[in-house]
């Protein structure tokens, strides 16, 4: 218990740490807020540690930016390579170590310039790279906002698919319940 209240204050910690202070002009009801183009890389994630059962390091991992962009995360048994297509996310691709063994990707599709339309997600066999499941994610929105998520996992070499449909449901703005 005190490993967990230990991660705990340390989380909150890191989040507070990174939190802009609100500054208020003469009249105290008026908020300006945050320049949200400002980068501050204090506040980016440089390494993360997983940890297990027990409280020992499972494993770590350190994150790589260009720019504003995440492109690299090398853990200590799987990477992760992120591409871009201008600034929207085209893929993520994992490989595992040793061997460098590309074991899963996922590309981003979109509707223009700012909507996620689709995820198509791909889980490969590791010993010898075919396709073994297909996931497709489609995000449907009406009124600017995202009202469902479907979800069709493919198997490979079978006619069955599984099937998830997620609704948003949405009050004053934010999403109240899935």
């Amino acid at each position: 218990m005190k490993h967990f209240l230990c991660l705990v204050f340390i989380a909150g910690m890191c989040l507070t740490a990174c939190q802009k202070e609100l500054e208020h002009t003469d009249d105290p009801a008026s908020v300006i807020p945050p320049n949200l183009n400002i980068v501050h890389d204090s506040c980016r994630i440089a390494t993360r540690y997983y940890y297990g059962g027990s409280g020992g390091i499972n494993d770590s991992a350190n994150f790589f930016y260009t720019g504003n962009k995440l492109v690299n995360v090398i853990g200590t048994s799987a990477d992760v390579l992120y591409t871009y297509n201008g600034d929207q996310l085209f893929s993520m691709a994992y490989y595992e170590k040793p061997g460098n063994l590309l074991y899963h990707i996922d590309t981003f599709h979109y509707l223009n310039d700012s909507v996620l339309s689709q995820v198509l997600s791909h889980d490969f066999d590791m010993y010898n790279h075919n396709d073994t499941v297909h996931a497709v994610i489609d995000f449907i929105y009406s009124a600017n906002l995202l009202t469902n998520l479907k979800t069709v996992n493919l198997y490979e070499g079978s006619v069955d698919t599984d099937t998830l449909f997620s609704d948003f449901r949405w009050e004053n703005g934010n999403v109240k319940s899935i």
